[in-house]
This record gives C-alpha cells, structure tokens and sequence, in this order.
C-alpha cells in the first residue's frame, strides 16, 4: 500500500471529490460529490474525507488511469491520485469504515 502525495507531480488541474461518510444507527452511507470525476491526462484527483480514514481502489476491466491503483489515507485528510497517464472510463471503490461506494470517473485525452 502506497500513500499519495503531491510531490513531483505537475498537473494543471486537481478535481477535488469530497467523500461524505454518515453514521447512525440502523444505516451507514457513502457518498462522493461529485458522483463521477471528469478530468484531462496529467491531471489529478484529489479524494478527501473530514470524517476519518479510507480508501480508494482501481480495479475494474480498465485498470487505474494513475500510477497507482490503491490509496489509502489512515485518519481524514486528502490524498492525491498523481497526474493521469490513460484516458477512458474507469470504475473505483471508496471504502470508509466498512462501507463501500462504486463510482466512476473519465479522463479525456
């Protein structure tokens, strides 16, 4: 497992996707805003989540259009993916506490 970082990294454009992760109890949700990434090669994401750790995982047909295909942050915070090397549509799991979220994202050449 690798954790991300910016460093090195030159893009000309960071997505931010906020990670919103809720806590009652009788149910337990994900969700990621916005619901499906757009963005350029050599541009980033950044995945962020203010409740706690989790991760996100590449491994659909299409791969990771990063360098990497998992990310994990401990506690909350944002990781960023890398500058993206592949374009097409890729689909990804979000896991926080347990709980997993199946979106997507583009990357246009």
């Amino acid at each position: 497992m690798k954790e991300a970082t910016a460093r090195g990294f030159e893009s000309t454009k960071v997505e931010q996707v906020n990670i919103v992760f809720t806590k009652t109890d009788d149910q337990n949700s994900v969700l990621v805003v916005p619901g499906k990434f757009f963005i350029k090669l050599n541009d980033q994401v950044e995945w962020k989540c203010a409740s706690g750790g989790f991760s996100v995982d590449f491994n659909g047909a299409n791969g990771s259009p990063f360098g990497e295909s998992h990310y994990q942050l401990a506690g909350k915070g944002s990781i960023l993916s890398g500058p993206a090397t592949t374009s097409g549509e890729f689909k990804y799991t979000v896991t926080v506490d347990g709980n997993v979220l199946d979106p997507s994202g583009k990357v246009d050449p």
